[in-house]
């Protein structure tokens, strides 16, 4: 395999892209469901409705397109270096989806979750560190 055995910045630069870019997926497929219909989950034309909404929402069709986008951009850092480097290192997402939700929709983030999303940056960082061990 002809891979990059080190996490450059220009790789690691694209990995803050696609996670930049799943996390606006995030965002606008939560933008997109806000308005739908309350679900009991009990019988069909629920479930008819519901994808109806999914169909009209242009948010929905927006967060389809990131995700699109994202899923060839990760092919190409799959394709530079190895997944055990890539998937951690992509992990910045656990951060920029709820700085998102806080500004775009209000919500909030306690102590305990902002502790979480440190620690995964701190294991974010010793991951990336060590692809320079190998």
């Amino acid at each position: 395999m002809n891979r990059a055995k080190h996490l450059t910045l220009k790789i690691f630069s694209l990995i803050v892209l696609t996670d930049l870019i799943e996390s606006s997926s995030q965002f606008f497929l939560k933008k997109g469901t806000i308005n739908f219909p309350s679900m009991s989950l009990s019988n069909l034309s629920e479930y008819i409705l519901f994808i109806k909404s999914m169909i009209n929402s242009h948010f929905i069709w927006l967060g389809f397109l990131m995700i699109t986008i994202n899923f060839f951009l990760w092919m190409v850092v799959l394709n530079k270096v190895d997944l055990s480097v890539a998937f951690p290192a992509g992990s910045a997402s656990f951060l920029f989806v709820p700085i998102a939700a806080i500004f775009f929709l209000g919500e909030h983030i306690g102590i305990l979750r902002w502790l979480g999303m440190i620690l995964i940056i701190g294991g974010v960082i010793l991951i990336s560190k060590s692809s320079y061990d190998s």
